[in-house]
């Protein structure tokens, strides 16, 4: 769920909620059991991207193709290796993930609660 939150100056911040995980979107920040987590801007924006598509099956390819808007460049060896780093940032015991599942080995989804 997107939701925006209006500040006292009346400026919009909006956040991705999902469960123990907030995705600030205005400050490109994330926080997990009110823990803030760094992530790279890679790493971001594909939280970002599949937490947007939560509950669908992305592809590498979609993936790819989505940093590739953004000027980002990887090979699909490139995009599993930072998936990776990223579920071990967010999730609290990966083998049972909470977020980001990794589906046949080429694609990945964001959980439904």
């Amino acid at each position: 769920m997107i939701t925006l939150l209006k500040m006292a100056n009346g400026i919009g911040r909006r956040f991705i909620n999902e469960r123990e995980l907030i995705i600030d979107l205005s400050e490109k920040k994330v926080t997990v059991n009110s823990e803030e987590v760094k992530l790279s801007p890679v790493e971001f924006f594909l939280l970002r991207f599949l937490a947007v598509n939560k509950g669908k099956v992305v592809s590498a390819d979609q993936l790819l193709t989505y940093l590739w808007k953004k000027d980002i460049f990887l090979l699909e060896d490139g995009l599993d290796v930072i998936m990776d780093t990223l579920i071990s940032k967010i999730e609290d015991d990966q083998s049972i993930p909470k977020y980001i599942i990794n589906v046949n080995n080429d694609a990945y989804k964001f959980l439904e609660v």
